[in-house]
């Protein structure tokens, strides 16, 4: 059993087994394979016997993405080998970066923990979610549309040409429902975030007389899943249902495309909860974020 970097050649026989492995469990780490596929990230394969056991990631700004198959989160020995390369990578200086683990609950448990065995180091704070998938039904169910929630209302992607024009709700979004603990406002990460989502065409917004009252994103795109997030309605413009009609137009663009969808909501935020369980959405999980320094 060993921990090795995997190859970012994708020719190589071991990139292509990668993301094998990533797609049979690809509803729960669409994020990471999206990474891998683009070569974003710096990524390791946990193996044991040459299979595949689990694949993690740590990206530049000490971001921690993972994908466990359920025999490595239910052996003792992969928390001992994960807790021994944990204690030779926190002698990198790129290991002072470490900001985050995400992803399902049980495997950001195990990187938690071996992090914390190998450094003492735990997180400022967590953040518990629910996993949630477009159920079957919805996904061949022809949904009739919903009516505007203005009439002159538009429902459209956004291009870079609106990247100033975000800014301000990309900004509220962020401070209401990303940030919390020590952590502030950080422009420079947002701006980035911002433009990488805009060129990727990711971005959908929620125009009234002008102006942008709400947002939604996919915010990692894999080969058969898509993740939304991002989803937010300024505060004057609630509860008329903005943010529905926004999911529910990227559920539409993409169920045409044949894509599966998730996403995952914060346990404690029951109006997004019933929000997405509205349009059609399952729980299927748990997901966690640790977080262990400020921006």
């Amino acid at each position: 059993m060993n921990i090795m970097q995997a190859p970012k050649n994708p020719s190589d026989e071991l990139f292509a087994r990668t993301k094998d492995f990533l797609r049979i469990h690809e509803k729960k780490c669409v994020s990471l394979l999206d990474r891998i596929l683009h070569h974003e990230v710096r990524s390791f394969l946990v193996l044991d016997g040459g299979k595949i056991k689990a694949v993690f990631s740590y990206s530049d700004g000490g971001q921690i993405l993972h994908c466990f198959s359920d025999i490595a989160l239910n052996h003792y020995p992969y928390s001992l080998l994960l807790t021994d390369f944990f204690s030779h990578f926190s002698a990198l200086p790129e290991f002072e970066k470490l900001f985050s683990i995400i992803g399902e609950e049980s495997g950001t448990n195990l990187l938690q923990g071996a992090i914390f065995s190998a450094t003492g180091q735990e997180p400022l704070f967590q953040e518990e979610s629910y996993f949630f998938e477009l159920s079957d039904f919805a996904r061949e169910f022809q949904f009739a549309p919903i009516s505007k929630p203005y009439p002159t209302m538009r429902i459209e992607r956004a291009g870079m040409e609106l990247f100033d024009a975000l800014k301000p709700i990309q900004r509220a979004y962020e401070e209401e429902e990303v940030l919390g603990g020590e952590h502030t406002f950080n422009p420079a990460v947002s701006n980035f975030l911002l433009k990488k989502a805009l060129m990727a065409n990711a971005v959908f917004i929620a125009r009234e007389n002008g102006s942008i009252v709400g947002k939604a994103a996919l915010n990692a795109q894999g080969e058969n899943y898509v993740q939304i997030g991002g989803v937010f309605t300024a505060p004057d413009f609630r509860r008329h249902g903005i943010a529905r009609a926004l999911v529910e137009k990227i559920i539409a663009e993409k169920k045409a495309q044949g894509k599966k969808i998730v996403l995952f909501a914060k346990k404690k935020n029951l109006p997004a909860q019933k929000l997405y369980e509205t349009c059609g959405f399952e729980k299927f999980g748990n997901f966690k974020i640790c977080y262990y320094r400020k921006d």
